[in-house]
């Protein structure tokens, strides 16, 4: 019923900017090779294609990459709504000969 007097939020409002997305990219970049994940590791390359796509053209992505030699998983989510943080972790995972 009260629903109709809420002032209405624009597209500009709820979501974030390039700029924006390519700040909170550059800083999970800047962690994962803190951690000495570098871009030469395999698993990455895919990583940055989704976070390309993601500065580019604001497309939401969800998921996870093995990094191969590590013993690692990187699961990522990455999303274009303003007040949420864009996430990256890394897991341990038994490899299995």
């Amino acid at each position: 019923m009260g629903q109709n007097n809420r002032p209405k939020r624009t597209y500009e409002e709820t979501h974030k900017t390039k700029e924006e997305r390519s700040a909170e990219i550059k800083n999970l970049l800047k962690k994962l090779s803190d951690l000495e994940i570098t871009m030469k590791t395999p698993g990455m390359i895919e990583f940055l294609k989704q976070s390309k796509l993601f500065v580019d053209e604001a497309v939401f992505w969800t998921g996870n990459i093995p990094l191969k030699g590590t013993h690692r998983v990187l699961y990522g989510f990455l999303t274009n709504k303003r007040g949420i943080v864009c996430d990256v972790t890394l897991k341990y995972v038994k490899e299995e000969d």
